[in-house]
């Protein structure tokens, strides 16, 4: 990845003539619950003077940890936000979609064949429900995408170093994947008690490769939200600030 202006960028997702694309940092902080609306849309007029692209509103959603995702189409391309969901797609052109995030990974998709987008939000209990299955299956069967064609990019979050869990957290991964193992660092701490380090990006890439997405076609960041919370808003780093980045994504 690569940084300007407080903006992060894959260099494999060029910003051109086709798609628009970004993850926020610091001082950019899009919470809507602690921050005036009024701040958040002067953020987006930086934002947008930076990029030399304008828009007239996002389309996102009230993220709740959920599998749900949002097919946005002309029949509810007005509804400003919407409940109960955790990623949006879409194949409609100039209408930015926009997931928030301060440790969960945002996870931006692109068919360039068919000119879908997507923008998901996969915290880890999105993760263990595997919401990264639905979008690619939406891809495939609402939007007739080949999977050989998609490609995804998984932003700056929370990696394997810092995402330590009790037995509890590591029950429901055990529960939902046979192999967890395989992504988990076992440490002994105080009392014999276990924590556990796992890592939700591999379990992600993984996901994305059984479902027949080529290695070449998807990207993550090096990132690590909590290591890097100076730059980056971290929940885990940080539980009482409350910042939130945003991850961005538009067909032009």
């Amino acid at each position: 990845m690569f940084e300007k202006n407080n903006l992060l960028f894959f260099e494999d997702l060029p910003n051109d003539d086709n798609i628009i694309h970004f993850f926020s940092k610091k001082p950019f902080n899009f919470s809507k619950k602690n921050i005036n609306s009024k701040i958040i849309m002067e953020n987006y007029t930086n934002i947008m003077n930076n990029l030399n692209f304008s828009f007239d509103y996002v389309r996102d959603c009230v993220q709740k940890h959920t599998s749900n995702i949002v097919i946005l189409n002309d029949s509810n391309k007005n509804d400003t936000s919407f409940d109960n969901a955790d990623g949006i797609i879409t194949n409609l052109k100039n209408i930015p979609i926009v997931t928030y995030y301060a440790d969960c990974q945002p996870i931006l998709i692109y068919d360039p064949i068919k000119k879908v987008v997507g923008n998901i939000h996969s915290g880890w209990r999105g993760t263990t429900k595997k919401i990264i299955v639905n979008a690619i299956n939406i891809m495939k069967n609402e939007f007739n995408c080949n999977v050989l064609d998609i490609k995804v990019y998984i932003g700056p979050c929370i990696h394997k170093c810092c995402f330590e869990v009790d037995e509890d957290v590591f029950d429901i991964f055990r529960e939902n994947f046979n192999n967890i193992n395989k992504f988990t660092k076992i440490v002994k701490k105080n009392n014999d008690k276990s924590k556990y380090y796992i890592d939700t990006v591999g379990i992600n890439i993984s996901l994305l490769r059984n479902l027949g997405i080529l290695v070449k076609n998807i990207f993550y960041s090096n990132i690590c939200t909590k290591c890097n919370y100076k730059d980056i808003y971290s929940y885990r780093a940080e539980p009482f600030n409350n910042g939130r980045n945003i991850a961005f994504i538009c067909l032009k």
